[in-house]
């Protein structure tokens, strides 16, 4: 067999090898597309029934309050002609009331027949206060529930003000702390960068001793600014580090002003800074105008900080907020105080 035919016959192998193998990726390829689509196809038609099965069930929940609603209205409807029939009712017997007693006021054979006649009136005339007795409490069973709805309403709205407020501190405190670590940071790298080490107290070269360290109480050769850790009160640290500071004694008065009121929440511009501690109880007055005394602000636990609280008002008539005047509502510039025994 020549060379041409031997090259022949291995290209005519590997083409047949090369076509095999695309054989067997194309099968694969059309396999592993038509699981595809057989999966894609099945959580389609299960998205389109869950979807079928969601809207009927909105439709019937549609239905079945659109009934709701068409049965109050015809409960309602009922009541108001049942009102009237028994109005009406009423009118009757009190017209007939008058017509018997006018008959009785007259001598007459018959008085026996009329007294029947009066008492199966003032009968029915009873059946018909009690009938209107029964429609009162439910008239005012139903207004008690639209109060509590609103009551509850109201108190709803606060709750979300406060926690609105509540977030809003927080993150100012946040953004406060992030920058009280910045600093701290700047001044680590600052004391890193700062010279620890003197050349000059070393030892002569060759056969010089470094210090052993300071004494007891006494300054640090390597670095003046720091001393012995021993010593209650020297410099610990360079210039820029204070010394602990002594609380000061709790003050005999607290006074605070309001910044702003919403809601039954009142925000002090004093803190833990000024001697305010969670559940103290400050008076509120007003310096100016006719109201002077507007009642009591309790500091709440979770809004107390440094420079600023917050407090929950009670009026001092012990009335509800709604029901109090604008005059007689906290006000920006108001002063809670509270004096120390």
């Amino acid at each position: 067999m020549t060379w041409l035919g031997k090259i022949l016959a291995v290209m005519v192998l590997l083409i047949s090898v090369a076509w095999g193998w695309l054989t067997a990726a194309a099968y694969v390829t059309r396999t592993n597309w038509k699981t595809r689509a057989e999966t894609y196809k099945d959580a389609y038609e299960k998205s389109v029934l869950r979807l079928a099965e969601e809207r009927a069930a909105h439709d019937r929940e549609v239905q079945e309050l659109r009934a709701q609603v068409a049965s109050a209205r015809q409960d309602a409807g009922w009541g108001a002609k049942q009102v009237q029939a028994l109005t009406k009712q009423g009118s009757t017997l009190v017209k007939n009331q008058a017509d018997l007693v006018g008959v009785l006021m007259t001598p007459d054979a018959g008085n026996r027949a009329n007294d029947a006649l009066r008492e199966q009136d003032h009968k029915e005339l009873e059946n018909v206060r009690l009938a209107n007795r029964g429609l009162e409490t439910v008239r005012q069973s139903q207004e008690f529930a639209i109060e509590t709805a609103r009551r509850n309403r109201e108190e709803a709205e606060g709750r979300a003000d406060r926690d609105a407020a509540l977030a809003d501190n927080r993150l100012d405190r946040i953004r406060q702390l992030d920058q009280i670590v910045k600093d701290l940071q700047a001044e680590i790298v600052s004391l890193q960068r700062a010279p620890m080490f003197d050349p000059s107290l070393a030892g002569p070269a060759g056969g010089g001793t470094v210090p052993s360290g300071p004494e007891p109480g006494g300054s640090n050769p390597m670095n003046p600014g720091i001393t012995n850790p021993s010593s209650p009160s020297g410099p610990i640290g360079p210039a820029n580090f204070e010394r602990p500071r002594i609380a000061p004694p709790p003050p005999r008065e607290i006074r605070a002003k309001v910044e702003a009121y919403k809601a039954g929440y009142v925000v002090l511009g004093q803190g833990l800074d000024a001697g305010l501690v969670p559940g103290m109880v400050l008076e509120l007055k007003r310096e100016s105008g006719n109201v002077n005394y507007l009642g009591q602000v309790t500091v709440i636990q979770d809004q107390l900080e440094e420079k600023q609280a917050v407090g929950v008002f009670k009026p001092a008539s012990g009335r509800s907020l709604r029901d109090l005047k604008a005059t007689e509502l906290p006000q920006k510039g108001d002063v809670a105080e509270k004096r120390m025994r």
